[in-house]
Protein backbone atom coordinates (compact mmCIF):
# COMPACT_ATOMS: atom_id res chain seq x y z
CA UNK A 1 0.00 0.00 0.00
CA UNK A 2 2.77 2.41 0.92
CA UNK A 3 4.56 1.63 -2.33
CA UNK A 4 1.37 2.39 -4.29
CA UNK A 5 0.92 5.74 -2.52
CA UNK A 6 4.58 6.62 -3.15
CA UNK A 7 4.26 5.88 -6.88
CA UNK A 8 1.04 7.93 -7.06
CA UNK A 9 2.80 10.87 -5.38
CA UNK A 10 5.68 10.66 -7.85
CA UNK A 11 3.29 10.65 -10.83
CA UNK A 12 1.41 13.67 -9.44
CA UNK A 13 4.59 15.67 -8.90
CA UNK A 14 5.84 14.78 -12.38
CA UNK A 15 2.61 15.96 -13.98
CA UNK A 16 2.80 19.26 -12.09
CA UNK A 17 6.41 19.81 -13.14
CA UNK A 18 5.80 19.17 -16.85
CA UNK A 19 2.52 21.08 -17.18
CA UNK A 20 3.00 24.31 -19.08
CA UNK A 21 1.53 27.53 -17.63
CA UNK A 22 -1.68 28.81 -19.17
CA UNK A 23 -1.03 31.53 -21.75
CA UNK A 24 -1.94 35.08 -20.81
CA UNK A 25 -5.24 36.30 -22.18
CA UNK A 26 -4.87 38.81 -25.03
CA UNK A 27 -6.24 42.32 -24.55
CA UNK A 28 -10.02 42.35 -25.07
CA UNK A 29 -11.50 43.42 -28.39
CA UNK A 30 -13.63 46.32 -27.17
CA UNK A 31 -14.44 49.93 -27.93
CA UNK A 32 -12.56 52.35 -25.67
CA UNK A 33 -13.64 55.94 -25.13
CA UNK A 34 -11.13 58.59 -24.03
CA UNK A 35 -12.85 61.59 -22.40
CA UNK A 36 -9.54 63.50 -22.44
CA UNK A 37 -9.81 63.97 -26.22
CA UNK A 38 -13.40 62.84 -26.87
CA UNK A 39 -12.62 59.97 -29.25
CA UNK A 40 -12.95 56.20 -29.33
CA UNK A 41 -10.47 53.49 -30.22
CA UNK A 42 -12.08 50.41 -31.76
CA UNK A 43 -10.79 46.95 -32.71
CA UNK A 44 -8.24 46.07 -33.91
CA UNK A 45 -6.51 49.22 -32.64
CA UNK A 46 -7.98 48.97 -29.12
CA UNK A 47 -6.25 45.66 -28.41
CA UNK A 48 -2.92 47.06 -29.66
CA UNK A 49 -3.28 50.19 -27.53
CA UNK A 50 -3.85 48.13 -24.38
CA UNK A 51 -0.50 46.38 -24.69
CA UNK A 52 1.95 47.50 -21.98
CA UNK A 53 3.47 50.91 -22.72
CA UNK A 54 1.61 51.63 -25.98
CA UNK A 55 -0.69 54.32 -24.59
CA UNK A 56 2.27 56.05 -22.93
CA UNK A 57 4.05 56.30 -26.27
CA UNK A 58 1.13 57.03 -28.61
CA UNK A 59 -0.89 59.33 -26.35
CA UNK A 60 -4.65 59.75 -26.65
CA UNK A 61 -6.65 59.39 -29.89
CA UNK A 62 -7.25 62.67 -31.75
CA UNK A 63 -9.44 61.19 -34.51
CA UNK A 64 -11.76 58.28 -35.08
CA UNK A 65 -10.76 55.41 -37.36
CA UNK A 66 -10.57 56.69 -40.95
CA UNK A 67 -9.54 55.60 -44.43
CA UNK A 68 -6.40 57.19 -45.83
CA UNK A 69 -4.72 56.20 -49.11
CA UNK A 70 -6.73 52.98 -49.08
CA UNK A 71 -5.67 51.99 -45.54
CA UNK A 72 -7.56 52.01 -42.24
CA UNK A 73 -5.72 54.40 -39.90
CA UNK A 74 -6.21 56.34 -36.69
CA UNK A 75 -4.26 59.33 -35.40
CA UNK A 76 -2.99 59.73 -31.86
CA UNK A 77 -1.12 62.61 -30.24
CA UNK A 78 2.27 61.01 -30.87
CA UNK A 79 1.72 58.82 -33.90
CA UNK A 80 -0.60 57.03 -36.33
CA UNK A 81 -1.76 53.42 -36.18
CA UNK A 82 -2.33 51.56 -39.45
CA UNK A 83 -4.13 48.31 -40.17
CA UNK A 84 -2.54 46.04 -42.78
CA UNK A 85 -4.66 42.88 -43.22
CA UNK A 86 -2.13 41.45 -45.67
CA UNK A 87 0.47 41.06 -42.90
CA UNK A 88 0.86 38.17 -40.47
CA UNK A 89 -1.65 38.50 -37.57
CA UNK A 90 0.98 39.76 -35.12
CA UNK A 91 1.96 42.61 -37.48
CA UNK A 92 -1.37 43.72 -38.90
CA UNK A 93 -1.45 46.79 -36.65
CA UNK A 94 1.65 48.93 -37.17
CA UNK A 95 2.86 52.40 -36.22
CA UNK A 96 2.99 54.73 -39.23
CA UNK A 97 6.34 56.12 -40.38
CA UNK A 98 5.55 59.78 -39.74
CA UNK A 99 9.13 60.39 -38.64
CA UNK A 100 10.22 60.09 -42.27
CA UNK A 101 7.85 62.93 -43.13
CA UNK A 102 9.35 65.05 -40.36
CA UNK A 103 12.89 64.44 -41.56
CA UNK A 104 12.17 65.07 -45.26
CA UNK A 105 15.58 63.97 -46.43
CA UNK A 106 17.04 60.99 -48.20
CA UNK A 107 19.16 59.54 -45.39
CA UNK A 108 22.07 57.10 -45.71
CA UNK A 109 21.22 53.44 -45.19
CA UNK A 110 22.55 53.12 -41.63
CA UNK A 111 22.72 55.37 -38.57
CA UNK A 112 24.21 54.96 -35.13
CA UNK A 113 22.24 54.81 -31.88
CA UNK A 114 23.85 55.45 -28.51
CA UNK A 115 23.51 56.98 -25.06
CA UNK A 116 20.13 58.04 -23.70
CA UNK A 117 18.50 57.71 -27.12
CA UNK A 118 19.63 54.08 -27.35
CA UNK A 119 18.36 53.33 -23.83
CA UNK A 120 14.95 54.92 -24.48
CA UNK A 121 14.71 53.07 -27.80
CA UNK A 122 15.51 49.70 -26.24
CA UNK A 123 13.23 50.09 -23.22
CA UNK A 124 10.15 51.27 -25.13
CA UNK A 125 9.57 48.87 -27.99
CA UNK A 126 12.60 49.29 -30.24
CA UNK A 127 12.12 49.14 -34.00
CA UNK A 128 8.56 47.76 -33.68
CA UNK A 129 7.46 51.01 -32.01
CA UNK A 130 9.81 53.58 -33.57
CA UNK A 131 11.14 52.03 -36.76
CA UNK A 132 14.85 52.44 -37.53
CA UNK A 133 16.91 55.61 -37.02
CA UNK A 134 16.94 57.77 -40.16
CA UNK A 135 19.35 60.44 -38.96
CA UNK A 136 22.27 60.92 -36.64
CA UNK A 137 21.72 63.00 -33.48
CA UNK A 138 21.70 66.66 -34.57
CA UNK A 139 20.75 70.11 -33.38
CA UNK A 140 17.30 71.46 -34.28
CA UNK A 141 15.84 74.56 -32.68
CA UNK A 142 18.53 74.55 -30.01
CA UNK A 143 17.77 70.96 -28.98
CA UNK A 144 19.60 67.68 -29.61
CA UNK A 145 17.26 65.41 -31.60
CA UNK A 146 17.36 62.17 -33.56
CA UNK A 147 14.79 61.09 -36.15
CA UNK A 148 13.30 57.62 -36.57
CA UNK A 149 10.85 56.24 -39.09
CA UNK A 150 7.97 56.69 -36.61
CA UNK A 151 9.22 59.26 -34.10
CA UNK A 152 11.57 62.09 -33.21
CA UNK A 153 13.54 61.84 -29.98
CA UNK A 154 14.58 64.97 -28.08
CA UNK A 155 17.28 64.87 -25.43
CA UNK A 156 15.91 66.37 -22.19
CA UNK A 157 17.94 65.75 -19.02
CA UNK A 158 14.98 66.71 -16.79
CA UNK A 159 12.53 64.21 -18.39
CA UNK A 160 11.91 60.54 -17.57
CA UNK A 161 14.51 58.45 -19.43
CA UNK A 162 16.15 61.84 -20.24
CA UNK A 163 14.26 61.72 -23.57
CA UNK A 164 11.07 63.34 -24.89
CA UNK A 165 9.20 62.63 -28.12
CA UNK A 166 7.49 65.12 -30.41
CA UNK A 167 3.72 64.89 -30.94
CA UNK A 168 4.16 64.07 -34.61
CA UNK A 169 0.73 62.47 -34.94
CA UNK A 170 -1.02 65.76 -34.25
CA UNK A 171 1.55 67.76 -36.22
CA UNK A 172 1.25 65.60 -39.32
CA UNK A 173 -2.55 65.48 -39.18
CA UNK A 174 -2.87 69.27 -38.98
CA UNK A 175 -0.43 69.73 -41.84
CA UNK A 176 -2.31 67.24 -44.02
CA UNK A 177 -5.79 68.40 -42.91
CA UNK A 178 -5.47 72.14 -42.19
CA UNK A 179 -9.15 72.56 -41.24
CA UNK A 180 -8.23 71.29 -37.79
CA UNK A 181 -8.80 68.31 -35.53
CA UNK A 182 -12.15 66.49 -35.69
CA UNK A 183 -14.77 67.48 -33.11
CA UNK A 184 -15.19 65.39 -30.00
CA UNK A 185 -17.92 62.77 -30.00
CA UNK A 186 -20.17 61.47 -27.23
CA UNK A 187 -19.27 58.06 -25.84
CA UNK A 188 -21.14 55.28 -27.67
CA UNK A 189 -23.47 53.19 -25.45
CA UNK A 190 -21.28 50.09 -25.85
CA UNK A 191 -17.96 51.85 -25.19
CA UNK A 192 -15.76 51.39 -22.15
CA UNK A 193 -14.74 54.71 -20.59
CA UNK A 194 -10.99 54.26 -20.44
CA UNK A 195 -9.19 55.55 -17.35
CA UNK A 196 -5.54 54.60 -17.76
CA UNK A 197 -3.22 53.97 -14.88
CA UNK A 198 -0.71 56.77 -14.34
CA UNK A 199 1.90 56.02 -17.04
CA UNK A 200 5.64 55.96 -16.64
CA UNK A 201 5.78 58.57 -19.40
CA UNK A 202 2.59 60.58 -19.49
CA UNK A 203 1.51 62.60 -22.54
CA UNK A 204 1.93 65.77 -20.47
CA UNK A 205 5.53 64.87 -19.66
CA UNK A 206 6.58 63.99 -23.19
CA UNK A 207 4.68 66.79 -24.93
CA UNK A 208 6.84 69.52 -26.39
CA UNK A 209 6.42 72.38 -28.80
CA UNK A 210 6.91 71.40 -32.43
CA UNK A 211 8.49 73.50 -35.12
CA UNK A 212 8.25 71.94 -38.59
CA UNK A 213 10.13 73.70 -41.30
CA UNK A 214 8.27 74.18 -44.57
Amino acid sequence: MLRYLFLLLLLTLSACATASPAPADPPPEEILYFPETGHTVQPPFSAFLQRPGKLDLLGYPITETMTEDGWTVQYFQFGRLEYHPENEPAYRVTVGWLGEWLNRTTPPAEHSLSGDFAAFFAENGGSVQFGHPISEPHQRGGKLVQDFQSARFIWAPDAPFRVKTEPIGETYFLRRYPLGLPEKIAPPPNAVIFHPEPPVISPAEIHCAVSVES
